[in-house]
């Protein structure tokens, strides 16, 4: 092979060095997005769990009981989605639902309610730029200002979970 390559014109040599480099380069992208959505997927079943364990314990008691219904807390997941999926984020959609919440419980039954979720991006083709749990999405999809809001927009209810 070394004989062959050397027996190449420079502009042959050059076109293999860079499909090479081009290769090494795409190969190394994809290998980092998988690492990056094997960790995210650990993180959101961690999360899973733990949401479902926290949610039973605050509704086990009527100070701190959930206060709207899985229907709610479904339909308020699926406003997120729209919210977030595909280009551009409606930021006032997903206040929206947020000041639509009253409690941790809430918060929690809506975390549970969005479980895993793939955001496209479709600006030339249709592409998953996300894969994994409402929190995440939210650090996904919003700015460092967005969330502050968002999270603001908790605390002004005594809220204490943050995205």
């Amino acid at each position: 092979m070394n004989k062959g390559f050397k027996s190449l014109p420079s502009w042959a040599k050059g076109t293999v060095a860079v499909l090479m480099l081009g290769t090494i380069i795409v190969g190394g992208y994809f290998a980092i997005r998988g690492v990056k959505k094997g960790i995210q997927r650990i993180k959101d079943s961690s999360e899973s769990k733990a949401v479902k364990d926290d949610l039973k314990d605050l509704n086990s008691s009527q100070t701190t009981k959930q206060t709207m219904s899985d229907s709610q807390a479904n339909g308020f997941a699926s406003r997120l989605y729209v919210a977030m999926d595909g280009n551009g984020t409606d930021t006032n959609a997903i206040y929206d639902v947020l000041s639509n919440l009253k409690n941790d419980a809430d918060v929690l039954a809506l975390i549970k309610a969005f479980g895993t979720k793939k955001l496209h991006n479709s600006l030339l083709w249709e592409e998953v730029v996300y894969e994994g749990g409402l929190s995440g999405a939210m650090q996904d999809e919003l700015s460092s200002s967005e969330l502050r809001k968002a999270n603001s927009i908790l605390e002004g209810k005594s809220i204490k979970y943050r995205f």
